[in-house]
């Protein structure tokens, strides 16, 4: 392999990082990345909603967000259990340990669910 390969490697891996870094906020900022990066994801995203007993709206796909605008989407229910069945099933798939310690680390749990969503209404009112 090239050199700029991994070098390029390596600075996904710190970029990640210091997202990760920031707290909920920057672990949904990865597993968004996640699961934007290829057609395949995108389309396993949305079809985890379309199985959604517990919802009647359409499949919604997560914007990407950036330091300078902030992503609301995750605030339909049926989104957060898809982000969470999408990295679990990530999890499961992926047989390295490396990259394995990757998703576990972006892992939301309830309590950063909740965190998220005051943050969003602390942003929704200004």
């Amino acid at each position: 392999m090239h050199w700029t390969y991994y070098q390029s490697r390596r600075q996904k891996l710190i970029l990640r990082y210091t997202w990760r870094r920031i707290g909920p906020t920057g672990r949904l900022h990865n597993i968004i990345r996640r699961i934007r990066v290829s057609p395949q994801r995108r389309e396993r995203f949305l079809a985890y909603q379309g199985d959604d007993p517990e919802s009647e709206l359409e499949p919604l796909m997560v914007r990407q967000n950036n330091d300078t605008r902030w992503n609301s989407t995750f605030e339909r229910p049926q989104v957060r259990r898809a982000i969470g069945k999408f990295m679990d099933s990530a999890i499961e798939e992926y047989s390295t340990g490396h990259e394995r310690a990757e998703l576990e680390a972006d892992r939301l749990e309830k309590a950063d669910w909740t965190m998220l969503k005051m943050v969003h209404e602390i942003l929704d009112r200004l």
